[in-house]
């Protein structure tokens, strides 16, 4: 078959961009000629622009000011970030494009926040549900998330209304699935991020990593600002001679061996692969951690409900931290035991297997 993915297949984020390469790829090894739905809406663009104009136009006299002058002077590394970004994706992404013109047997949405209310509009996009006029036969979501699920009565029939074209419907989290059984949407199957679907052999096949020589660390992948306590991970990397490596998730006024901004997709697997212990906020630097069997602890500061939903599956749930909650040094020092984990993965893989089999 002839397939189409519809999702944020262009971001400068790091888990969008690898959700998207291993969907197309866990495709591929079904037998299917897979490729890109090129839909990037005006939005998306100005969202990774250097001078974001939505964001700018929001803000009071103050709010311009500050921005102006963080824009002149976070320039040099958000084009170094974003030059990262363009490399992965006209390797990875573009040569896969077609044009939403072109025809498909079927095209499947997802995975990643795709039924969200989107950025700077405030609004869901049907397109993003099916609701479009792409020549196609079918319209398959799989592994589709939403984060905040709807709550208002407008919200939630639009929701349902939109769902409704869809031919089979593939959901991420087990809150979204059970809402739109609740809702009275029928055979809603629960799926797994694709980037979940390729064991750790196969990532280090597409993408090659370096061999790491370096000092020994602990990464911080800071993703929603500060939800770790920091200074009980300064005090144990210290004392087991360590570094401290903070990934964040856009550019800022620097980019050094232990304050990492500008790095591509690359980068952020070789720095989870090579890492000793990892503390992420999102979600994909989660799934990674599990993906090369890392010692991991995960926190969000708001929506965390993917992050304890794939936790809860693999009966991992203790890996999750409050906010800014104490590290002692016996959790440092607590293994994660995967023997349990990957047999529940396993199932997990298995039965969105048999999803993807049948579409």
């Amino acid at each position: 078959m002839k397939i189409g993915i519809l999702t944020y297949h262009r971001t400068h984020n790091y888990g969008a961009c690898l959700q998207a390469l291993a969907l197309r790829v866990a495709l591929e090894q079904l037998g299917h000629k897979v490729f890109y739905v090129d839909y990037w809406p005006g939005y998306h663009q100005r969202k990774y622009a250097a001078f974001n104009i939505d964001e700018f136009r929001a803000l009071g006299l103050r709010g311009k000011i500050r921005y102006t002058l963080n824009t002149i002077m976070f320039l040099p590394f958000f084009l170094k970030r974003k030059e990262h970004f363009e490399s992965f994706h006209k390797k990875y992404i573009l040569p896969f494009c077609k044009s939403t013109d072109d025809s498909f047997d079927a095209i499947i949405y997802g995975s990643d926040q795709i039924w969200r209310k989107q950025y700077h509009t405030s609004r869901y996009n049907p397109v993003y549900f099916g609701v479009n006029d792409f020549h196609t036969q079918r319209h398959i979501s799989y592994a589709a998330s939403m984060g905040i699920l709807p709550s208002s009565k407008e919200d939630i029939s639009t929701v349902i209304s939109y769902v409704s074209h869809l031919d089979m419907i593939g959901v991420r989290e087990i809150d979204l699935q059970e809402f739109l059984l609740r809702h009275g949407v029928p055979d809603v199957k629960l799926t797994i991020d694709p980037t979940l679907l390729l064991d750790s052999d196969v990532w280090d096949k597409i993408i090659p990593y370096d061999i790491y020589t370096g000092r020994p660390y602990i990464l911080v992948y800071a993703l929603w600002g500060e939800v770790f306590d920091m200074q009980s991970i300064n005090q144990f990397a210290k004392e087991q001679k360590m570094i401290v490596k903070i990934l964040r998730g856009k550019p800022t006024h620097s980019d050094t061996e232990t304050e990492i901004t500008t790095a591509g997709p690359e980068t952020f697997l070789s720095l989870i692969k090579n890492a000793r212990i990892v503390f992420s906020s999102s979600f994909h630097g989660l799934a990674f951690s599990i993906i090369y069997h890392k010692q991991f602890y995960t926190s969000f500061g708001k929506n965390g409900g993917r992050a304890k939903s794939l936790l809860d599956s693999i009966g991992l749930s203790d890996r999750y931290l409050e906010p800014m909650q104490y590290i002692t040094e016996e959790m440092f020092d607590e293994k994660v035991d995967y023997s349990e984990a990957d047999e529940l993965l396993s199932r997990l893989k298995s039965s969105s297997s048999v999803f993807m089999r049948s579409i």
